[in-house]
C-alpha cells in the first residue's frame, strides 16, 4: 500500500489476518513506555510507527486484557483485589443482563429478598425489547460524549444519563430492574483496560441476549442461553495471536502462568517469562552477587 493513514491499526490489519465476524482483538495497544518495556522484557514483540504515540503488542491472549499496570503499582493484596474486581466486572458485563432475562423469561424463583430481582414492574413492552433498546441507549449516549465539547462531556455524562433513565422508568417504557442490570453491564465493560476488548466484550453480551431471545422462541431458553456462552468460547480457543493460542495458558495449559493471572505476584518473585512468547530464555537474569 502506498501509505498507512490509519498508523498501526492498519498494520494490525495487514499483517494479522482474522475472519471480520471474529470481535476477539489480537494486539494490544499501549501508550505508556513502563508497559511496552515491561512486555519487550517478558519475550513480546512490539511494532511502533513513525509519528504514532501507540506501540502494537504481540503476542497476546485473552489474559492479557484483563491485565492492567495500575495493579503493580499498589500493595500486592490491593493488586490482587483489582484484578479480582477487573474480572469479575468484565464478567457481568457479558452475562448479567443476558442471565437475567433467561431467569425472568423462565419463572425461576428466588427465596426471601431475592425474588424481587426476577419479578419486573409491568410495562406494555416485552423485557427483550427493553433489554435491546436500552443497550442501543447506551451506545447512543457514549457515541454522543464522544463527539461532546469538552465542557459538556461531564455533565452530559451523569446528569443526561440518570435524566433518561429516570424519565423511561416513568413513562413505563423501561422496567427498572432492566435499566440497573443494563448499566451495571455497561460500567463492567470499562473495568476492562482495553477498549477493544471491552467492545468485543460489549458485542458478545448482545449476541448472548439475542441467542436467549431465540431460545425463549423456540421454548429452549436456557439452551439458547448456553449456545451463546458455548460458541464465542469455541472461537476464542480457536483465534490465534500471531501464531500463538489466544485462550493460554488455559489451552495449552500453563497451570502457574493461569495463576498469575488472579493474584498479583510481588515483583521480586516474578521468576518466569511466559511461555506464550516462546523465550530463549525462560528465567529473567539476575546480576551475580
Amino acid at each position: 500500500m502506498d501509505a498507512l493513514t490509519m498508523s498501526e491499526k492498519a498494520v494490525q490489519e495487514w499483517i494479522m489476518h482474522k475472519p471480520w465476524w471474529n470481535p476477539f482483538p489480537n494486539s494490544r495497544f499501549t501508550e505508556r513506555p513502563d508497559v511496552a518495556a515491561e512486555h519487550l522484557t517478558e519475550g513480546h514483540v512490539l511494532v511502533m510507527i513513525d509519528t504514532s504515540p501507540n506501540a502494537m503488542i504481540l503476542p497476546v491472549s485473552v489474559f492479557s486484557f484483563l491485565q492492567s499496570v495500575e495493579e503493580y503499582h499498589e500493595d500486592v493484596l490491593i493488586g490482587t483485589y483489582l484484578k479480582w474486581v477487573r474480572i469479575l466486572g468484565v464478567a457481568l458485563s457479558w452475562l448479567l443482563p443476558p442471565l437475567w432475562y433467561a431467569l425472568v423469561v423462565s419463572h425461576v424463583s428466588l427465596d426471601g429478598g431475592w425474588k424481587v430481582l426476577v419479578h419486573p414492574s409491568a410495562t406494555d413492552i416485552p423485557i427483550f425489547w427493553q433489554l435491546v433498546g436500552a443497550e442501543v441507549g447506551v451506545d447512543l449516549l457514549r457515541l454522543a460524549l464522544t463527539f461532546s465539547p469538552n465542557p459538556l462531556t461531564q455533565s452530559m455524562g451523569f446528569f443526561g444519563a440518570i435524566l433518561l433513565g429516570d424519565i423511561a422508568v416513568k413513562a413505563k417504557l423501561l422496567d427498572a430492574q432492566a435499566m440497573v442490570f443494563v448499566a451495571l453491564a455497561a460500567v463492567g465493560t470499562f473495568t476492562a483496560p482495553d477498549i477493544d476488548f471491552g467492545m468485543a466484550v460489549r458485542l458478545l453480551r448482545m449476541f448472548l441476549l439475542l441467542f436467549t431471545g431465540f431460545g425463549k422462541l423456540v421454548g429452549l431458553v436456557w439452551g439458547g442461553f448456553s449456545a451463546g456462552i458455548v460458541l464465542p468460547l469455541i472461537v476464542l480457543v480457536a483465534t490465534d495471536s500471531f501464531g500463538m493460542r489466544y485462550s493460554w495458558p488455559v489451552y495449552p495449559w500453563d497451570g502457574s502462568a493461569l495463576g498469575s493471572e488472579f493474584i498479583r505476584k510481588p515483583l521480586n518473585r516474578k521468576f518466569m517469562r511466559p511461555s506464550i512468547t516462546l523465550p530463549v530464555d525462560r528465567t529473567h537474569r539476575r546480576p551475580k552477587s
